[in-house]
């Protein structure tokens, strides 16, 4: 078993739809673990500077770089498995 990372940025992620075209950005074996991180929200629902939270600064970069499409939940990948085949189940643990 592998593990495998893939962060939340411009290059991993699509902004408000799910396409099953989509390219995948990794491809992984049966098994094969991956750590996946992800971001929330638009510009408008950002919060103040003075709030103290922290926004990752991938988030900027998205919504400066991702067009935002149908719906309002960025999402990381996809992610392939190797060998799967339409109608098969996968497990998918979160």
């Amino acid at each position: 078993m592998r593990t495998h990372r893939l962060d939340a940025g411009p290059d991993t992620v699509h902004w408000g739809f799910f396409d099953a075209g989509l390219k995948p950005l990794i491809t992984i074996d049966s098994g094969d673990e991956v750590t996946m991180s992800t971001v929330s929200g638009p510009p408008e629902a950002m919060p103040k500077a003075i709030s103290g939270l922290k926004i990752p600064p991938a988030l900027s970069a998205i919504h400066s770089n991702v067009p935002q499409r149908l719906g309002p939940h960025i999402m990381t990948g996809p992610v392939a498995v190797r060998g799967a085949k339409a109608g098969q189940v996968l497990e998918v643990r979160i």
